[in-house]
């Protein structure tokens, strides 16, 4: 339950095993709760009382929405997930992270209840199995692309064309920027219909 002392703006979430986390931030507050008018209040002492949890902030919890491009991870376990068209893709490794050209400041501490909701996918453990979707540009090009995956299974890239059309595909505040040296086929534009005269 969220508790806070009365005429004090901190807001605690106080555990099963009675510890309390600080709430930092209302967004995180809402990911847990519907409303401030569920916060209770209590004496400062009686706060004051309950110790503190060693995990010093409340992750995301289970109503958080998470978009494509979100690295999520659970506080009790390292494995970090890429979030891509409602599924969790585990990364395989340190260098694979690095491959896929992401950041660790990026990663985000989420509640167990958010990964199980998302549906978990193939760990990915190369270049030949990043995930379509992946939206993505490469160093020194203002060029912006995303992953698709042929009938036969192959991958190749795609450019997209408008900043709308990459808002409504990926978090542009979590784009990949893929070493030069990661490279994959150009996708074969498709045949255009023409209407004879």
């Amino acid at each position: 339950k969220p508790y806070k002392v009365n005429g004090a703006p901190a807001v605690y979430y106080i555990t099963p095993d009675c510890k309390k986390q600080p709430i930092r931030d209302a967004n995180v507050f809402f990911s847990h709760f519907e409303s401030f008018n569920q916060v209770r209040v209590a004496g400062r002492s009686t706060i004051a009382r309950i110790p503190d949890h060693p995990l010093r902030f409340l992750p995301w919890g289970p109503r958080r929405e998470v978009p494509n491009g979100s690295l999520v991870k659970t506080v009790d376990n390292p494995k970090v997930y890429l979030v891509i068209d409602g599924g969790a893709n585990p990364i395989g490794s340190e260098q694979i992270f690095l491959e896929l050209g992401l950041k660790s400041e990026w990663i985000e501490d989420v509640a167990p209840s958010v990964i199980e909701k998302l549906a978990v996918k193939p760990e990915i453990t190369g270049v030949g199995n990043f995930p379509a979707s992946l939206v993505f540009k490469y160093p020194f090009s203002p060029a912006v692309y995303t992953l698709e995956k042929r009938t036969d299974g192959a991958i190749e890239k795609k450019q997209i064309s408008t900043i709308e059309e990459v808002k409504s595909k990926y978090r542009l505040d979590r784009l990949p920027v893929l070493p030069e040296v990661v490279s994959f086929p150009d996708a074969v534009p498709s045949a255009v219909a023409v209407t004879p005269a």
